[in-house]
């Protein structure tokens, strides 16, 4: 019983070490970032190495398992999705615009006779 809970508690250390490595490298590419006394060749390298180091140790933790399995299913139904052509998409925009025009004139309407129906009102009652 005392292995399992030490290998739970080493897991859960390691974890912690991840997460403070990952965000050691972070602050680093933003250090980097910054640091202009380096050639901007060798900044880019340094910068694209740190990211993805924190891209490999990321993938190692299991939030970071998910969220690239997020990404990839992400991908997958993007490629899914059927995309409109420009006839159709221009058919849209003009039954929008259309429809848009209607109800803007349509509420305008209505506010008109709301206004001439409340000064009516209010002027009986004087």
């Amino acid at each position: 019983m005392t292995k399992i809970i030490e290998f739970y508690k080493n897991s859960y250390f390691l974890e912690i070490i991840k997460w403070f490595s990952i965000g050691t490298l972070i602050l680093l590419t933003f250090i980097n970032y910054y640091c202009t006394n380096l050639s901007l060749l060798l900044r880019v390298i340094i910068i694209i190495s740190l990211i993805s180091l924190t891209a490999g140790i990321l993938y190692l933790t299991k939030q970071g398992k998910k969220f690239f399995l997020l990404i990839y299913e992400s991908k997958k139904e993007i490629k899914k999705i059927t995309w409109p052509n420009l006839r159709e998409t221009f058919h849209t925009t003009v039954i929008v615009i259309i429809a848009t025009f209607i109800i803007s004139l349509s509420l305008w309407g209505l506010d008109n006779i709301l206004i001439q129906f409340v000064s009516f009102v209010t002027s009986l009652r004087l």
